[in-house]
């Protein structure tokens, strides 16, 4: 079902991207990810050439964005952006860290681990503050609160920006709270980002930014870090 909220917000944005050419920073795994480059979902799409910028479009907003600005790229230019990727490639398969199973069997590696000591050994860690959640691009969990005004009369809905590794995130009308271990929230986070989604749309919901690694206080919920080990474990088997 379509957000109808988000959607006509949505609407009225205009998103020009503008191509990475460096890893932004050390914990930075994009390039793993296959999400150095966007797949869709922009409007206009900017790539660096020094004294000016090759543009892509990706929708009819970004067109018209741009009519009547610019000319039409040579081919000479084209293959000089396409040489320009190749070396960024290579630059970011070397300087970024490993992700050592195929990106693409990690639904079926998490589906078969479980019940893998990784998640208790690193929730024993987590301080279930929530930080990876408020940092993640895609993180976009809600709670709905009605707040009534002191008359009793008045008041609004309002959404409050949620997140699953909080205590709360699970707690329904009886106070029951089903979701209370630090590890099995850690695994739910995971999953949801590189088993359930993948597997339902076919690309990881994990960007690789490394932000949520960043932020972690205690180095628990680096989703690359968790991947290794859990696939180092599993072979030792």
């Amino acid at each position: 079902n379509l957000d109808e909220n988000y959607v006509k917000k949505r609407e009225n944005l205009t998103v020009i991207g503008v191509e990475c050419l460096e890893p932004c920073s050390p914990e930075s795994f994009c390039y793993r990810k296959d999400s150095v480059l966007p797949w869709d979902g922009f409007d206009l799409f900017l790539t660096d050439l020094g004294k000016n910028f090759f543009v892509e479009v990706g929708s009819a907003k970004g067109e018209s964005f741009l009519s009547g600005l610019g000319k039409k790229a040579t081919l000479a230019e084209v293959d000089r952006v396409k040489k320009i990727r190749r070396e960024r490639d290579a630059k970011f398969d070397e300087k970024q860290r490993k992700l050592k199973p195929k990106l693409s069997d990690l639904p079926v590696l998490l589906k078969e681990n479980y019940n893998s000591p990784v998640w208790a050994e690193r929730g024993a860690r987590c301080f279930g503050c929530g930080s990876c959640n408020m940092v993640c691009p895609t993180c976009y969990c809600f709670d709905v609160r009605d707040c009534v005004e002191l008359d009793l009369k008045h008041g609004i809905r309002a959404r409050w920006w949620d997140g699953c590794m909080l205590t709360d995130f699970t707690r329904i009308a009886t106070g029951e709270i089903f979701r209370e271990d630090r590890g099995a929230r850690l695994r739910h986070r995971t999953y949801r980002k590189d088993y359930y989604l993948f597997e339902k749309w076919g690309k990881s919901f994990c960007t690789g930014c490394g932000r949520c690694g960043k932020a972690c206080l205690t180095k628990v919920v680096d989703p690359l870090d968790i991947a290794n080990e859990i696939y180092e474990r599993s072979r030792s088997r």
